[in-house]
């Protein structure tokens, strides 16, 4: 039962979620099933983790049915009927936090009941509520055009000729609905052209941005700024970068988090598409974009931050040297992360502040579940020891231990060489090349021509992890 469909569901609920859950099994309004309530409080005294023994379905069945006999399929039955009350307790809350949905929804009942004068009441206060909105968004634009859509629709159905029946509320809502989609939907498209061969045909996209620019969308500032998102990694000009920023510091950031989550994330992909054209002042710029995020508590997956955003964080302030807000931010976060992620961004740091001592213990006591991460690990290891024997080159102690991890660090890639077809050779590389480094850069067999060679031989090969910091290695050695 461990291992169920339901257990599994349960696992993402927070302690507030519990709770309500559980009021709403007990409310007759939605559940009708009796066993439903005595079920959840059995499961429920296992959680957050919901593992051991007393979950076992014998053992259910024993708590829920005591003087019947054992039939798996009645716990089954249940647990079935359970996670369908799951997904409707997750869509009625859902519901209830877009109130604007619920009052277009009753505003269209009311009118269908012949309660009119209560309909049109509840019009304009929906009214006023959808034109205070100072920025728009997915849910904003439907909304109008829905209002615009449902008020045409009463109109005509009840033949009121006198009244002009809204089509062209109609007709501009439902325009400015289909900009922001289509403009949003086509910076994605751009943003994985960098990585997918696929080709895109986004019919009207000429014209769509040709209308925007030539119209006044002075209040729609979601359309704005894929507007100028398209222009920018289009590289049509930095200038349109620069709108984007404006728009979002003045007029988008207090949105839904669905909004602007992935506005942000077409301005981390223009700045890294910058960088990769070494233009090194999109360090800073990408830097700042994280910051609105972390403001914004948009880095944050239910409660936890993804290792990848982490991590990316953690490298562009490690860039910018940034170390006294790096060591805040991590050590705040700590509980937002796995123990590996904390250590293993920590260990960066503390190498980037060449506290080299701290950067073993940190990975040795470290443990890496995850296969690319470990590797990683593992070639910062070998960074590591390597500028510990250039340190103290009268210790031969780090100089041993550099040689053996290099060794163990190759028979580990031998050892996972199916499981890493694309990642193999790169960090296999790296210990040949470094190995060889090494070799002709001991006093006693100093040879500065063959780390030359190396050096070149580096540079022209393609598959090499942590390139750049072994190319500036074999540079310093064979310098002078």
């Amino acid at each position: 039962m461990e291992n169920s469909k339901l257990l599994t569901h349960l696992r993402t609920l927070s302690k507030e979620e519990l709770r309500d859950f559980h009021r709403w099994l007990q409310s007759p309004l939605h559940n009708r099933n009796s066993k439903l309530p005595p079920l959840f409080d059995y499961l429920r005294k296992s959680a957050p983790v919901f593992l051991g023994r007393r979950l076992k379905i014998v053992k259910v069945h024993d708590h829920l049915y005591e003087n019947l006999a054992f039939k798996e399929i009645r716990v089954r039955q249940l647990m079935t009927e359970m996670l369908d009350q799951l997904y409707d307790f997750w869509a009625f809350r859902l519901q209830s936090q877009d109130r604007a949905a619920q009052q277009l929804l009753l505003w269209k009942e009311l009118d269908r009941r012949g309660l009119r004068v209560y309909a049109e009441s509840l019009q304009q206060d929906l009214g006023k509520v959808l034109d205070s909105s100072l920025y728009d968004s997915d849910s904003y634009n439907f909304q109008h055009f829905e209002y615009a859509r449902i008020e045409h629709e009463i109109i005509f159905a009840e033949g009121q000729r006198d009244k002009e029946p809204k089509l062209q509320e109609v007709s501009d809502a439902l325009d400015h609905f289909y900009y922001y989609q289509k403009l949003k939907f086509y910076c994605s498209s751009l943003m994985l052209a960098r990585f997918s061969k696929i080709e895109y045909d986004f019919s009207l996209i000429k014209e769509v941005l040709q209308e925007v620019e030539q119209a006044n969308f002075q209040h729609h500032y979601g359309i704005q700024y894929y507007h100028h998102a398209a222009k920018a990694l289009l590289g049509e000009g930095d200038q349109h970068f620069a709108e984007m920023k404006e728009l979002l510091q003045e007029k988008l950031l207090g949105g839904q988090e669905a909004d602007l989550q992935p506005m942000l994330l077409v301005a981390r992909n223009y700045c890294i598409k910058k960088l990769n054209k070494n233009e090194r002042s999109y360090l800073a710029e990408l830097y700042e974009i994280y910051q609105l995020e972390i403001d914004q508590g948009l880095i944050y997956v239910n409660g936890k931050i993804p290792a990848a955003t982490y991590k990316n964080i953690s490298t562009v302030a490690i860039l910018l040297k940034r170390y006294d807000w790096l060591e805040g931010f991590l050590e705040e976060n700590r509980e937002a992360v796995e123990p590996g992620s904390y250590h293993f961004n920590l260990a960066i740091l503390r190498f980037s502040q060449e506290r080299y001592d701290e950067v073993v213990a940190l990975f040795e006591k470290a443990d890496y579940q995850e296969v690319l991460l470990n590797l990683s690990a593992k070639a910062w290891l070998l960074k590591t020891y390597y500028e510990l024997s250039l340190k103290h080159p009268e210790k031969e102690d780090y100089a041993d231990r550099l040689e053996a991890h290099i060794t163990a660090f190759t028979t580990f890639l031998n050892r996972k060489r199916r499981r890493l077809p694309a990642h193999y050779l790169y960090y296999l590389n790296l210990t040949k090349f470094s190995r060889e480094m090494i070799r002709y850069s001991r006093p006693y067999q100093f040879d500065k021509e063959q780390l030359r060679l190396i050096l070149e031989r580096v540079g022209d090969t393609v598959q090499i992890a942590e390139k750049g910091w072994l190319r500036r290695k074999l540079e310093a050695l064979t310098e002078g």
